[in-house]
């Protein structure tokens, strides 16, 4: 077999539906857990610091999309293509792609294509920030490949059940 063979198909459509889904659904489970654990721990209703920590998971979804988006579906799609649709290589693949944010990050950074002062998700890109991003990103990002993964598989299973 010679290195350009791809050996598994990619069903376009349902990569970029659950593409898009996975971190929707990851910042909502994430942040009705939180609601859950401060509820019961509290035995009320969260106060309005507990709330904003509620907000993390979105915050995090929010300032992570573009990264995922393009590092992630980039090493997600290749992968699907040359090793299937498997829980083990997306991970891998995931950290993968949070470890090139430092790169992207040197690259904006020292060659000032934009102005990262006056844009909150560039932030993320100084370089100062690139253990943290890397720290949290992989964790994220193992968390958001996995919930890609179920739905890419819910939806093909489904798909080929339908059509049968």
């Amino acid at each position: 077999m010679e290195a350009s063979d791809h050996r598994y198909s990619v069903n376009t459509k349902y990569f970029f539906i659950a593409l898009i889904l996975a971190p929707i659904i990851a910042g909502v489970v994430i942040s009705l857990l939180f609601a859950i654990i401060g509820t019961l721990t509290l035995g009320q209703p969260p106060s309005d610091g507990l709330r904003i920590a509620f907000l993390i998971p979105v915050v995090g979804s929010a300032s992570g999309a573009p990264f995922y988006l393009i590092l992630g579906g980039t090493a997600y799609w290749f992968t699907f293509r040359r090793f299937g649709v498997r829980y083990l290589y997306t991970a891998f693949a995931s950290v993968l792609a949070v470890l090139g944010i430092p790169i992207l990050s040197f690259i904006l950074w020292y060659f000032p294509i934009l102005n990262i002062d006056n844009h909150l998700i560039l932030r993320l890109l100084k370089p100062e920030a690139s253990l943290f991003v890397i720290v949290f990103g992989s964790v994220f990002a193992i968390i958001w490949g996995s919930i890609f993964v179920y739905i890419y598989k819910k939806m093909t299973t489904s798909n080929q059940i339908d059509s049968v």
